[in-house]
């Protein structure tokens, strides 16, 4: 599996180093989604083509494929997988041309010195440089070049600038009709996005109130704990631990749950039958990002349907005669309301200011909860067929070791304060679940646009956290269908099934 793990991390550091450049060619989680499918589309195909696994499907249409390789061994293999890689990241990233050629040659000068031929290594990666410009090309319509449209709707309950960023504006507003890449579509071409997500609680309903008065506590600037209900320093860390919201150093979410699969495949690596072969692991990571690329398709859609204020907003606008529409808002909580209320926001990690963010798109559901639940759920599908357990036993009972990079010892807050390193036990359940209330934490979501106050049946049964939002006012069916986790749950089983 070191090859593809060769080339993942490549994508991974070209996204980070793009980010931490000041002039992004590939910005924004959505987009960011779409890149990372693209590159291990075609690390896939090039697998595929040249050391198949059992004949598997490969993604691709066939006007596409070039003529199959003869003969077929490791050289060609591992050489095509470079090139297919390549061929895509010096077309997303051009900026990185010159070093992405340097880890061409690392990678080449590494097989040599092991023992790979170098003729055949060469020839591998002409092909696969053929697959990677397929792949490219074939993305090239799919509709991520439409324009977003910055047009808010002053009135309660839609999304609405945040008061820190005067100068917000909307992303990815048509991402829902990006074409997808494994899930089902239907008219016109794009998915629905409300076969993954029930609606949202009304405005004043009893569901809705409780979780604005969950947020108002935990996800507030200054916690006062250890007041009943106020965020405690171990929930801060969580909040922080997750996220990934853009920084420089950093980058975005699909960057944070590649490192978690990574870590994942780390540990089952410790024992023989947990280990991959280059086509398992081209398969698996394939899957992660497809699953991912999905998963941004159908949340943004349902985002931007929606259009649901996010906490900062409701919490400041909750009460009747606040608000650009005074007056009007319905079952206000004119108690609770708090004009001032600011959350502790997104993580401006290596940046001093700009305190009490919150992301530039509406809150439900959550993109990072919808991202983080598809490719943990892909990642324990695939483990448990390799495996031949359950699938609850992936989820549940196999633990692994992630540092997540918000807490590597090298970054800093928006404080300046040097974080420590925190290499945290986790099972992908546990991930889950902990990515989607993170965003609590932050302040910037409502508990339901990550999950229900009953845990999705794709989560096998795991419990919920000790602090679930209030009484459950809807049905469980409808709650086990609410928020991102159960949407990214769903992505997870149909891209799975597309490509077995």
């Amino acid at each position: 599996m070191k090859t593809i793990l060769f080339w993942n991390a490549v994508a991974l550091e070209t996204h980070r180093r793009d980010f931490d450049s000041g002039e992004r060619q590939v910005g924004g989680p959505t987009r960011v989604s779409r890149a990372l499918a693209i590159v291990h589309a075609a690390i896939y195909n090039a697998q595929e083509s040249t050391n198949p696994h059992a004949g598997g499907p490969r993604y691709y249409l066939p006007a596409l494929v070039p003529p199959a390789m003869t003969p077929m061994g490791p050289a060609n293999a591992a050489g095509a997988v470079a090139g297919a890689a390549v061929a895509v990241l010096k077309r997303l990233w051009p900026r990185q041309a010159d070093r992405i050629d340097d880890k061409m040659q690392e990678f080449c000068d590494a097989e040599v010195a092991a023992g790979a031929n170098g003729r055949a290594l060469m020839d591998g990666a002409n092909y696969g440089e053929l697959i990677g410009l397929a792949m490219y090309t074939h993305r090239l319509a799919d509709g991520n070049e439409r324009p977003d449209e910055n047009v808010f709707v002053y009135q309660p309950g839609h999304h609405q600038p945040d008061p820190a960023q005067a100068a917000q504006k909307r992303l990815s507003t048509h991402w829902g009709l990006l074409k997808p890449f494994l899930i089902p579509v239907g008219a016109g071409g794009y998915a629905n996005h409300a076969l993954y997500f029930a609606d949202p609680p009304a405005m004043g309903t009893p569901r809705d109130l409780a979780a604005v008065a969950d947020v108002q506590l935990l996800g507030r600037a200054s916690s006062r704990y250890p007041q009943p209900g106020e965020r405690s320093p171990e929930q801060t860390t969580v909040g922080i631990f997750w996220g990934y919201d853009g920084p420089p150093p950093l980058g975005v979410p699909p960057r944070l749950y590649n490192q978690l699969v990574r870590a994942f495949v780390d540990e089952q690596a410790k024992n023989a039958a947990g280990t991959l072969s280059d086509a398992e692991a081209a398969h698996l990571f394939a899957l992660v990002n497809f699953a991912m690329a999905d998963a941004a398709i159908v949340a943004w859609g349902a985002k931007y349907h929606h259009d649901l204020w996010r906490p900062v907003v409701g919490i400041r606008q909750g009460a009747p005669g606040l608000g650009p529409a005074s007056g009007v808002l319905a079952g206000a909580m004119p108690a609770t309301a708090d004009p001032a209320w600011l959350p502790l926001g997104i993580p401006r990690t290596g940046q001093t200011g700009g305190l009490h963010y919150t992301p530039d798109f509406p809150a439900y559901p959550s993109g990072h909860a919808t991202f983080g639940a598809a490719a943990c759920r892909v990642t324990a599908l695939f483990y448990a067929a390799k495996l031949g357990v359950p699938v609850g036993d992936v989820l549940r009972h196999r633990e692994f070791a992630f540092m997540s990079d918000e807490y590597d010892g090298e970054q800093r807050g928006d404080d300046g304060a040097l974080r420590p390193r925190l290499n945290k036990r986790l099972t992908l359940a546990k991930a889950i679940i902990d990515n989607a209330v993170s965003r609590v934490y932050l302040g910037v979501h409502w508990r339901f646009d990550g999950l229900g106050a009953v845990a999705p049946d794709g989560l096998e049964g795991e419990p919920l956290p000790a602090d679930p939002a209030g009484p459950v006012q809807l049905s469980d069916a409808h709650e086990k269908r609410l928020g991102g986790v159960a949407g990214g749950l769903l992505v997870a089983e149909q891209v799975t099934a597309a490509l077995p």
